[in-house]
C-alpha cells in the first residue's frame, strides 16, 4: 500500500473514495460540512433519511454524490461528539478501512486524521491510521507463489491511501507518523507471518536464523540458545518434547 499526505482546504479531489466522519445526531465533521456544500446539500439530505445515525463504528457508502469528483463517499460514525477520544478514533479508523476492503476503491483519501482528538498529535493520529490500514489489509503470502500472490493483490481493497491534514505546518509531523505506522505494521506483519507458517517450516532453527538476520539488518545483538540450554530453561513445548 502506498501512502501520501495532502494538505489545505477540502477542495473536490478525484479519487475512488473520500472518507468522512460524522457524529451522532447526523452531525458532519468539519470536512463533511465542506463536502456537503460541494454536493449542494445532497449528503445532509441523505442523513435526514436516517440511513446512518452517526453511532460509533457505523458506516455508509454513497455513490455518485452530485458535484463530488470522487466515485464514492464513505461516511463513518464517530459516536457522540462530547465523548470522541482516542478509543473512538481508533475504532472509526479501523471501520473505515474494513468498509472498503471488499470494494474496488483502490485510490482513497481519508480526512479522519483532521478530527480533533484530545491529547493526540497529528503524528500519532497519522501513525495509527497507517498502522491500521496495513494491518487490516494483511494477507499471508509467505508460502504462495509469486503468481498467486500477485493475483490476490489485484483483487480488491485500498492500494493507495492519501491522508489529509488541514494545516501545512503539520505535514512534516504527518510524514513522521506514516514512517512510525509503517514500522509498527512491519513488526506486526512479521509476527503474523511467523505464527501462520506451518511447524515443519517455522522450526526453532528457522526462528533463530530469522533473529540473526534481523540483528544484522537493524544492528542489535542476538544470542541463540542451543538445545541443551533450552532444556535447562524448561522449554520442552518450544522444542517439541515432553
Amino acid at each position: 500500500m502506498e501512502f501520501s499526505i495532502k494538505t489545505g482546504n477540502l477542495e473536490n479531489p478525484r479519487s475512488d473514495c473520500l472518507i468522512i466522519g460524522m457524529y451522532e445526531g447526523a452531525k458532519l465533521s468539519e470536512d463533511g460540512v465542506a463536502l456537503d456544500q460541494i454536493s449542494e446539500g445532497y449528503i445532509s439530505n441523505i442523513l435526514k433519511r436516517g440511513d446512518i445515525d452517526g453511532k460509533l463504528a457505523s458506516s455508509l457508502v454513497l455513490h455518485n454524490v452530485p458535484g463530488v469528483a470522487a466515485e464514492r463517499v464513505l461516511l463513518v460514525g464517530l459516536g457522540k461528539a462530547a465523548e470522541f477520544a482516542e478509543k473512538q478514533y481508533c475504532q472509526a479508523v479501523r471501520v473505515s478501512i474494513k468498509a472498503l476492503s471488499n470494494t474496488k476503491a483502490n485510490d482513497v483519501i481519508t480526512y479522519l486524521a483532521n478530527l480533533p482528538v484530545k491529547k493526540l498529535s497529528t503524528r500519532w493520529k497519522t501513525a495509527h491510521l497507517t498502522e491500521v490500514a496495513l494491518d487490516a489489509s494483511y494477507k499471508f503470502d509467505a508460502i504462495k507463489s509469486k503468481k498467486e500472490a500477485s493475483k490476490e493483490a489485484a483483487k480488491k481493497g485500498i492500494f493507495k491511501l492519501t491522508i489529509h491534514v488541514a494545516q501545512h505546518a503539520d505535514v512534516k509531523e504527518a510524514e513522521y507518523g506514516i514512517a512510525d505506522g509503517k514500522a509498527l505494521a512491519k513488526g506486526v506483519s512479521l509476527a503474523k507471518d511467523l505464527g501462520n507458517l506451518p511447524p515443519n517450516i517455522c522450526t526453532p532453527t528457522y526462528l533463530a536464523d530469522e533473529a540473526v538476520v534481523m540483528g544484522k539488518k537493524y544492528d542489535f545483538k542476538v544470542k541463540v540458545l542451543e538445545k541443551d540450554e533450552l532444556k535447562k530453561l524448561g522449554m520442552g513445548s518450544f522444542l517439541g518434547i515432553t
